[in-house]
């Protein structure tokens, strides 16, 4: 079981990183604890992260940004190895351009995420 809840942010910042240290100050490190893009998604840059890997609440998290907006998808990890492959296509649909652009994400977000839900 799971879903993808999206924030969408209208953002002044010239980049993902100052938008991300802005957020990481006014919200807290709990919420935006990366401050540097580790990804690419739709070709722009991305961080991916897990919150609370020991907690019933667990939440993969993608931050990206085109420049205008800020777009932050996150799925409670209640969920199987369909769910995660779900996100993985939903992360790869995402395009700014006619033609898509397959997301860069590091690999070992994507295996603590599966031994998470290997847990459940």
């Amino acid at each position: 079981m799971g879903g993808i809840d999206m924030d969408i942010w209208l953002t002044a910042e010239a980049d993902l990183a100052t938008w991300l240290e802005q957020m990481h100050r006014s919200t807290g490190p709990e919420l935006f604890p990366l401050l540097e893009p580790n990804a690419t998604l739709g070709g722009h840059p991305a961080v991916i992260y897990i919150m609370g890997p020991d907690s019933p609440e667990t939440l993969l998290t993608v931050v990206f940004s085109d420049g205008t907006y800020v777009y932050r998808f996150w799925h409670t990890l209640f969920c199987s190895t369909d769910t995660l492959e779900m996100v993985r296509q939903v992360r790869d649909s995402i395009r700014f351009a006619p033609d898509p652009i397959p997301a860069e994400l590091p690999e070992d977000v994507w295996q603590q995420a599966l031994r998470i839900c290997a847990q459940e």
